[in-house]
């Protein structure tokens, strides 16, 4: 039998031959009689049991290239017969490495016939999973173009995908793109497409909110092409929503918000800046629905007044984050009933003309983060606390006589 592999399909008659050998090989009690090392003559001294002479080193080329047509055939070798370990070890040897500490994959071994190891990783359990989650959209588009092997291997991952972000990419996104990322999609949590009012519309993505039922997250800020039928079918699909974000969506109604109010018991985050038809009555129910609220945003909502601060004090005390930028009808009155929010750490309340330092500065005293800074000193009141100070050091160091 020739040592070397001819590669016209006999190599693998070996290798099954080599599977079916009997137990009790004479490799195996040579293996036994050298105290368990992990040393194998060449293919054709196995083979045939010869080569007892111990100075015979093993042909590690050959077997290396009989744990990779095993691996790359489905096909394993029986315990006794480990090529793999013994590719291990022939590694440890040329990098000089210890036992100890070093990866237990055998799918380190480079084959010799051109192939990557991405050839001969597991789709589902490797590169699906632990691979592919780390590459960015772009990315996987260019590595769908490949092959066809691996446009398969990225439709798999974006159909078992659980978190669809487009809020970068989402300009230079198509519609088609789009459909190739979301069309077989069904196991999502989150779903990100704001800013992609380019080309998203209702067709798109309402197929998507109803083939993903378990949705936690969803935005679709910046976005004024969907219409309030979105907002609607979030409302009803996605029982288990925690997080909704409408920022700079005009067109959605009170309607539709007062209904994913209605619908969704695990609401926790509430963006709703720049919905111009939000009102008190509308946020109001909202909040006596969801007292366990943290974070709401209703920032150039102009119909909000000193009524909805009143509900959330009633209604959420555990809020953590409230942004009113922009609310010029809420007032310092309103506002110092948040003090007695325990849990508040962010409040912001940037061009509302008519809450001042006055109900700040306790805010401040708490370390509740402020958007706004301290107003700033006038030069005059500057000049007098200086000269105040030089007064008073200089008044401590006279002595006790220097007035008689």
């Amino acid at each position: 039998m020739e040592s070397k592999m001819d590669g016209d399909g006999g190599e693998w008659e070996e290798v099954i031959t080599l599977q079916n050998e009997d137990k009790e090989t004479n490799s195996k009690r040579k293996l036994e009689e050298q105290g368990g090392q992990h040393r194998r003559k060449s293919r054709s001294d196995v083979v045939n049991g010869e080569g007892d002479d111990e100075d015979f080193e093993p042909d590690c080329e050959v077997l290396n290239r009989l744990s990779f047509m095993s691996m790359t055939a489905d096909l394993s070798f029986l315990p006794e017969c480990d090529w793999t370990e013994v590719c291990r070890a022939k590694g440890k040897q040329e990098l000089g490495e210890d036992d100890e500490g070093d990866d237990d994959n055998p799918l380190n071994i480079v084959p010799d016939d051109g192939s990557t190891i991405l050839d001969i990783l597991p789709w589902e359990d490797v590169l699906v999973s632990r691979i592919l989650p780390f590459l960015d959209l772009r990315d996987l588009f260019q590595l769908r173009q490949v092959s066809c092997g691996f446009r398969d291997v990225v439709a798999i991952f974006f159909a078992s995908n659980h978190h669809l972000d487009l809020s970068v990419e989402g300009p230079e996104f198509t519609p088609d793109a789009f459909r190739v990322v979301s069309s077989e999609a069904k196991n999502l949590t989150t779903l990100n497409v704001a800013n992609c009012k380019k080309w998203i519309t209702d067709d798109l993505i309402l197929p998507v909110i109803e083939a993903n039922r378990n949705l936690r997250d969803i935005s679709i800020s910046e976005n004024s092409s969907l219409s309030t039928n979105v907002v609607r079918r979030i409302a009803t699909r996605c029982p288990d929503l925690c997080s909704l974000s409408l920022a700079e969506c005009q067109q959605v109604t009170s309607t539709s918000v007062e209904c994913v109010g209605m619908n969704c018991d695990q609401l926790e985050h509430l963006d709703l800046k720049g919905c111009w038809a939000m009102d008190d009555d509308t946020i109001s129910l909202v909040l006596q629905l969801h007292p366990h609220l943290k974070w709401l945003s209703v920032a150039r909502a102009y119909g909000v007044t000193d009524l909805l601060v009143d509900q959330i004090c009633a209604y959420c005390p555990n809020i953590e984050y409230l942004d009113v930028q922009g609310c010029w009808r809420i007032t310092d009155d309103a506002v110092r009933k948040l003090w007695s929010l325990e849990n508040l750490k962010t409040l912001k309340v940037k061009d509302c003309r008519h809450i001042t330092e006055r109900s700040l500065a306790r805010f401040r005293s708490k370390g509740v983060h402020i958007d706004i800074l301290l107003p700033e000193e006038s030069d005059l009141a500057k000049l007098e606390r200086h000269l105040r100070a030089r007064e008073f050091a200089r008044a401590r160091s006279m002595p006790p006589n220097f007035a008689l």
